[in-house]
Protein backbone atom coordinates (compact mmCIF):
# COMPACT_ATOMS: atom_id res chain seq x y z
CA UNK A 1 0.00 0.00 0.00
CA UNK A 2 1.33 3.39 -0.89
CA UNK A 3 1.12 6.35 1.44
CA UNK A 4 -1.34 7.88 -1.01
CA UNK A 5 -3.72 4.91 -0.70
CA UNK A 6 -3.83 4.96 3.10
CA UNK A 7 -3.97 8.69 3.93
CA UNK A 8 -7.69 9.22 3.48
CA UNK A 9 -8.97 7.87 6.81
CA UNK A 10 -6.79 10.36 8.68
CA UNK A 11 -8.43 13.24 6.82
CA UNK A 12 -12.04 12.02 6.67
CA UNK A 13 -14.26 14.69 8.22
CA UNK A 14 -17.71 13.44 7.16
CA UNK A 15 -19.09 10.25 5.63
CA UNK A 16 -22.70 9.67 4.59
CA UNK A 17 -24.27 6.91 2.51
CA UNK A 18 -27.82 7.06 1.14
CA UNK A 19 -29.84 4.83 -1.13
CA UNK A 20 -31.12 6.19 -4.43
CA UNK A 21 -34.30 5.12 -6.16
CA UNK A 22 -33.79 4.17 -9.79
CA UNK A 23 -30.78 5.10 -11.86
CA UNK A 24 -29.24 8.34 -13.02
CA UNK A 25 -29.98 11.77 -11.63
CA UNK A 26 -32.43 11.10 -8.83
CA UNK A 27 -32.66 12.42 -5.31
CA UNK A 28 -31.17 10.28 -2.56
CA UNK A 29 -33.71 8.07 -0.81
CA UNK A 30 -35.32 10.44 1.73
CA UNK A 31 -31.85 11.89 2.43
CA UNK A 32 -31.58 9.64 5.49
CA UNK A 33 -28.08 8.37 6.08
CA UNK A 34 -27.47 4.65 6.47
CA UNK A 35 -25.53 3.40 9.51
CA UNK A 36 -21.76 3.45 8.87
CA UNK A 37 -19.06 1.87 11.06
CA UNK A 38 -15.38 0.92 10.85
CA UNK A 39 -14.67 -2.78 10.27
CA UNK A 40 -11.47 -4.80 10.15
CA UNK A 41 -10.77 -7.52 7.61
CA UNK A 42 -8.21 -10.15 8.51
CA UNK A 43 -6.68 -10.36 5.02
CA UNK A 44 -6.32 -6.61 4.36
CA UNK A 45 -3.33 -4.43 5.24
CA UNK A 46 -3.80 -2.87 8.70
CA UNK A 47 -3.09 0.59 7.24
CA UNK A 48 -6.43 0.47 5.38
CA UNK A 49 -9.56 1.72 7.10
CA UNK A 50 -12.70 0.01 5.77
CA UNK A 51 -16.22 1.23 6.53
CA UNK A 52 -19.30 -0.97 6.60
CA UNK A 53 -22.64 0.45 5.49
CA UNK A 54 -25.74 -1.31 6.86
CA UNK A 55 -28.65 -1.67 4.48
CA UNK A 56 -32.27 -1.42 5.66
CA UNK A 57 -32.95 -4.91 4.24
CA UNK A 58 -30.91 -7.68 2.67
CA UNK A 59 -30.45 -8.09 -1.05
CA UNK A 60 -31.67 -11.22 -2.78
CA UNK A 61 -29.59 -13.10 -5.30
CA UNK A 62 -29.30 -11.02 -8.47
CA UNK A 63 -30.68 -7.88 -6.79
CA UNK A 64 -28.76 -4.63 -6.94
CA UNK A 65 -29.05 -1.13 -5.56
CA UNK A 66 -27.72 2.34 -6.17
CA UNK A 67 -25.95 3.98 -3.26
CA UNK A 68 -24.60 7.53 -3.03
CA UNK A 69 -21.59 7.98 -0.77
CA UNK A 70 -20.55 11.48 0.26
CA UNK A 71 -17.07 11.72 1.77
CA UNK A 72 -15.65 15.07 2.86
CA UNK A 73 -11.93 15.31 3.57
CA UNK A 74 -9.84 17.98 5.28
CA UNK A 75 -6.19 18.70 4.56
CA UNK A 76 -6.52 17.10 1.13
CA UNK A 77 -5.29 20.09 -0.89
CA UNK A 78 -1.65 21.01 -1.34
CA UNK A 79 -0.52 24.45 -2.49
CA UNK A 80 1.44 23.89 -5.67
CA UNK A 81 3.74 25.85 -5.85
CA UNK A 82 4.11 26.12 -2.09
CA UNK A 83 5.40 29.71 -2.19
CA UNK A 84 4.20 32.39 -4.58
CA UNK A 85 4.29 36.16 -4.88
CA UNK A 86 1.16 38.06 -3.99
CA UNK A 87 0.55 38.87 -7.66
CA UNK A 88 0.66 35.19 -8.71
CA UNK A 89 -2.38 32.96 -8.94
CA UNK A 90 -2.75 30.25 -6.29
CA UNK A 91 -2.65 26.74 -7.69
CA UNK A 92 -3.63 23.67 -5.71
CA UNK A 93 -2.96 19.98 -6.19
CA UNK A 94 -5.53 17.34 -5.26
CA UNK A 95 -4.42 13.70 -5.34
CA UNK A 96 -6.91 10.87 -4.97
CA UNK A 97 -8.20 7.68 -6.55
CA UNK A 98 -10.90 7.77 -9.21
CA UNK A 99 -12.44 4.78 -7.42
CA UNK A 100 -13.59 4.26 -3.86
CA UNK A 101 -11.50 1.50 -2.34
CA UNK A 102 -13.75 -1.51 -1.69
CA UNK A 103 -12.92 -5.03 -0.48
CA UNK A 104 -15.64 -6.29 -2.85
CA UNK A 105 -16.22 -6.48 -6.58
CA UNK A 106 -17.99 -3.27 -7.62
CA UNK A 107 -20.55 -3.51 -10.42
CA UNK A 108 -20.51 0.18 -11.36
CA UNK A 109 -18.93 3.26 -9.79
CA UNK A 110 -18.36 6.94 -10.57
CA UNK A 111 -16.31 9.60 -8.78
CA UNK A 112 -17.04 13.34 -9.01
CA UNK A 113 -14.87 16.24 -7.83
CA UNK A 114 -16.47 19.67 -7.51
CA UNK A 115 -13.84 22.40 -7.58
CA UNK A 116 -14.15 26.01 -6.43
CA UNK A 117 -13.16 27.32 -9.88
CA UNK A 118 -13.37 26.08 -13.46
CA UNK A 119 -9.76 27.04 -14.25
CA UNK A 120 -7.97 23.71 -14.28
CA UNK A 121 -4.28 23.60 -15.18
CA UNK A 122 -4.20 19.83 -15.66
CA UNK A 123 -5.88 16.63 -14.56
CA UNK A 124 -5.34 12.92 -15.03
CA UNK A 125 -7.15 11.90 -18.19
CA UNK A 126 -8.54 8.42 -17.74
CA UNK A 127 -11.11 6.55 -19.77
CA UNK A 128 -14.56 8.01 -19.02
CA UNK A 129 -13.17 11.25 -17.54
CA UNK A 130 -15.40 14.24 -18.29
CA UNK A 131 -14.80 17.88 -17.39
CA UNK A 132 -17.79 20.25 -17.28
CA UNK A 133 -17.02 23.69 -15.88
CA UNK A 134 -15.72 23.20 -12.34
CA UNK A 135 -17.00 19.60 -12.08
CA UNK A 136 -14.76 16.68 -13.03
CA UNK A 137 -16.36 13.24 -13.27
CA UNK A 138 -14.49 9.95 -13.54
CA UNK A 139 -16.52 6.95 -14.62
CA UNK A 140 -18.69 5.10 -14.70
CA UNK A 141 -16.29 2.19 -14.26
CA UNK A 142 -17.84 -1.24 -14.39
CA UNK A 143 -17.03 -4.63 -12.83
CA UNK A 144 -14.07 -3.42 -10.79
CA UNK A 145 -12.12 -6.02 -8.79
CA UNK A 146 -11.65 -5.66 -5.02
CA UNK A 147 -9.28 -2.88 -3.91
CA UNK A 148 -9.19 -1.26 -7.35
CA UNK A 149 -7.16 1.93 -7.31
CA UNK A 150 -6.81 4.53 -10.09
CA UNK A 151 -4.58 7.43 -8.94
CA UNK A 152 -5.53 10.88 -10.20
CA UNK A 153 -4.00 14.34 -9.88
CA UNK A 154 -5.96 17.55 -10.36
CA UNK A 155 -3.99 20.80 -10.56
CA UNK A 156 -6.31 23.80 -10.45
CA UNK A 157 -6.53 27.50 -9.70
CA UNK A 158 -8.07 28.62 -6.44
CA UNK A 159 -8.44 32.22 -5.34
CA UNK A 160 -10.62 31.43 -2.33
CA UNK A 161 -9.28 31.09 1.23
CA UNK A 162 -8.78 27.51 2.37
CA UNK A 163 -7.28 25.62 5.28
CA UNK A 164 -4.27 23.46 4.50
Amino acid sequence: MSKRETKDANHLAYLKATLSEGKGKVKPFAGVGLPVKVVHFKDLPPALTIYSISLPKGLGKGDDLTMDVLAVFTHALQPFLEKINQANIQLLLYQESAQFLSPYVVKIQSFTVKLSDARIESYTKLENAKLQGSKLKYGPYENRPPLSYLPIDIHFENNQPFAI
